[in-house]
């Protein structure tokens, strides 16, 4: 999934957040613990990224969305009125601003395929170890709210660069390239057959508690049945297969749940590199 389609993504789902439990933005900032500019600029800024886009998605998935409904309703109290300040439970489990800016720069590795002295010097860093001693300060609680921000700042500038840039002769051929498959030089593969064309939807079913695409499954099983009992990426990536060509873009789900993949895999990458 390309980076404007990830952000629309992100655009519509915080959009329908805020409009069905009536919340503001100060409210949504303070419960993903987010920077309300930034995700203002999100929201209304016509860009092709924001630094924001994918914890926006993760967050306000669908199958998160009970967890921060229950998390919006601590938030506001008894009376059910926006307060504008989180309680402690209602933060505990939130990504700081120094964890989404690790995690943001160590998805652009996984992205771009580059190592860390590339990725240092791509945002404007010094020395092959500059990234690699801000992770190692991260994990010894030593990396800074302003770090991270400078970092984040960075990270987007790089991204919006990348989109600005013309496609030239060299990618045109590295693209021409990819497309060549177990045949002689120069020949282009094929354009695959079009999907087959998706079934109209069921006006009788029930599309909030019970989706199709999630019950439709030869076993009987429902994704839910499964997903819950696992954790938060690995739960999304398992979503995302299940309800692969039976809705929406088949290819985009499948890229979507290597995304979560690969974001686990960092994960557990980071617990066993951790002293103990």
């Amino acid at each position: 999934m390309g980076p404007s389609s990830t952000l629309d993504l992100a655009r519509k789902r915080l959009s329908s957040f805020m409009e069905m439990h009536k919340a503001t933005i100060d409210e949504v900032a303070t419960l993903l613990n987010l920077d309300k500019a930034r995700l203002e600029s999100l929201r209304t800024t016509p860009s092709s990224s924001h630094i924001y886009t994918e914890a926006v998605i993760q967050a306000l998935a669908p199958d998160n969305a009970d967890y921060q409904v229950g998390r919006l309703n601590e938030l506001r109290g008894v009376s059910g009125e926006g307060t504008g300040k989180a309680t402690p439970a209602a933060v505990e489990d939130t990504e700081t601003i120094q964890d989404i800016a690790i995690n943001t720069v160590q998805a652009l590795k996984t992205d771009t395929g580059k190592q860390w002295p590339e990725i240092g010097k791509m945002l404007g860093y010094a020395g092959g170890t500059a990234i690699p001693t801000m992770i190692s300060n991260h994990k010894n609680g030593k990396f800074g709210e302003k770090a991270a921000r400078t970092l984040l700042d960075r990270i987007e500038e790089h991204q919006r660069n990348e989109l600005s840039k013309p496609t030239t002769s060299k990618q045109a051929k590295k693209t021409q390239k990819a497309q060549v498959k177990n045949g002689a030089p120069g020949k282009v593969q094929q354009k695959s057959a079009a999907p087959a064309p998706q079934a109209e939807p069921d006006p009788a079913a029930d599309h909030v508690n019970h989706p199709p695409h999630y019950t439709g499954h030869p076993s009987g099983i429902e994704c839910i049945q499964i997903t819950e009992h696992m954790n938060f990426c690995l739960g999304n990536a398992m979503t995302h297969l299940w309800q692969a060509g039976l809705k929406g873009n088949p290819e985009q789900d499948l890229e979507q749940a290597q995304w979560y993949i690969r974001r686990e895999l960092e994960r557990l990458r980071q617990e066993e590199a951790a002293p103990a």
